[in-house]
């Protein structure tokens, strides 16, 4: 506790006992060595002049009249008559004693300085004290409320902090708590049907064998072709319908959940999909989002290659190695925008600073994010160095804003970066959507996603 408190307990002393005129009168039963006081300035001037003068306060109020035979000054021959020099010489004492004790009762209630607090101090047989006055009441409250507010450390503000009563100013590219609007799904046409185009030939049962679909199930999606039918190239197989008894969520976690009604990617512009196709379902709202992104990356940037598309999750979700997550139908794999030129054909490729078009590269992360879906990505440490080095040479995002873009140049993630790092994702970005606001069941491990 700090010894500058008037109430810190460890500042409180005890007046040491000095023996006195009195030296051999008890003190009064009911009082202690010392009273509970403040201890201040005006407290060791006291307890000092109690000490020099050999008084202490304690024993000034004793009454010698009650035990005459201790009483000085008197004649021991019994009589009980005061000879001339004593009663002079007990007159001058009472006199001296007078003249010290109105000191002592100046010092003590005489005013005292601004800056020490008042006291409560012992003044009869009873204990009683002299409560401070409203106004050092008053003073006392203004001393302590200005060293509060000189003493108080300021909150940090976060990017989600909401207690402050004025609105941190945001720039474009700022944000404020999550990435995504847990509404983003409210307004997408979720598919009805998937077909899947046989390229070379084959049969039901072979299609059935890539997506892991049981072979009744097929026979019942396509009514009139027999499981072993071969059948031609680019003949489409439906491999998906869906009903209103079935629908499609997301559950639990993307580390440890499942997938209710898996629906497999759709194929479409601006999109090449290299996944094996067991590996291609996600939530009906995840399949949409993602069509809905893709087919406009062609009008986004013109002449830029398609995206490839990688592992999404199994049918049923559950582990899907060797990823850890990706299990709940959120999660799905996309290409780096590598420049023209140098490949010789479109692939899985490291990214390095010779062949990443980061340009493209930033054009595909916000046209992402533009889909309010978009939870948080995991990229490379050094792809996201090329990310920041060319955003601040070209002016993509002010400098600012790369924080709550990127993770790089920081060892850890601010609460709401979106962009993280994760080894392994060197050649691929991982993008997570958010859980939709009607699938009670998903769940984000993030604590400022954690609603539900």
């Amino acid at each position: 506790m700090d010894p500058s408190d008037p109430h810190d307990p460890e500042s409180e002393t005890e007046s040491p006992s000095s023996p006195g005129p009195n030296a051999d009168a008890e003190p009064p039963s009911g009082t202690g060595s010392s009273p509970e006081h403040s201890a201040g300035p005006t407290g060791t001037a006291l307890d000092a002049v109690a000490q020099r003068d050999g008084h202490n306060d304690d024993h000034d109020d004793h009454d010698d009249d009650h035990d005459p035979t201790k009483t000085r000054g008197l004649e021991r021959g019994g009589s009980g008559t005061a000879r001339p020099n004593s009663l002079r010489g007990v007159a001058c004492l009472l006199l001296g004693a007078s003249s010290l004790w109105a000191v002592v009762l100046y010092l003590r209630w005489g005013p005292a300085p601004d800056d020490v607090p008042p006291l409560a101090v012992i003044v009869s047989d009873a204990n009683q004290t002299r409560e401070p006055s409203a106004e050092a009441k008053e003073k006392e409250k203004e001393k302590e409320a200005a060293a509060a507010a000189s003493d108080a450390v300021a909150p940090i503000a976060t990017q989600d902090d909401d207690l402050s009563p004025t609105p941190v100013p945001t720039g474009p590219a700022r944000r404020k708590g999550p990435w995504y609007d847990a509404n983003w799904a409210e307004d997408l046409d979720l598919p009805r049907t998937v077909t899947y185009a046989i390229r070379s030939g084959g049969s039901l049962k072979n299609v059935a064998n890539l997506f892991k679909i049981y072979h009744h199930e097929i026979v019942g999606l396509n009514p009139g072709i027999g499981l072993d039918q071969l059948l031609g190239a680019r003949t489409n197989v439906v491999v998906y319908r869906g009903t209103p008894q079935g629908p499609s969520n997301s559950l639990g976690y993307p580390g440890d959940g499942k997938l209710q009604g898996g629906v497999p990617m759709i194929a479409g512009d601006g999109r090449s999909l290299r996944h094996i196709p067991w590996k291609s379902f996600a939530s009906a709202a995840t399949i949409a989002m993602l069509d809905r992104v893709l087919s406009s990356w062609p009008t986004r940037e013109p002449g830029a290659h398609a995206v490839l598309v990688g592992n999404l999750s199994q049918r049923e979700g559950g582990r899907l190695r060797p990823h850890r997550s990706h299990q709940s139908g959120r999660d799905f794999d996309l290409s780096y925008i590598q420049r023209e030129g140098v490949y010789d054909e479109l692939n899985w490729r490291e990214m390095t600073s010779t062949n990443l078009d980061a340009e493209r590269t930033w054009s595909l992360i916000k046209l992402l994010v533009e889909s309010r879906a978009t939870e948080v990505m995991f990229i490379d440490r050094g792809i996201q160095r090329l990310l920041y080095d060319h955003a601040l040479a070209q002016g993509t995002l002010p400098k600012r804003d790369l924080g709550q873009w990127l993770q790089y140049p920081r060892s850890t993630p601010r609460e709401n970066t979106l962009i993280q790092h994760v080894p392994g994702h060197v050649d691929h970005l991982h993008v997570r959507f958010g859980c939709p606001a009607n699938e009670m069941e998903c769940r984000s491990r993030r604590p400022e996603l954690a609603q539900r």
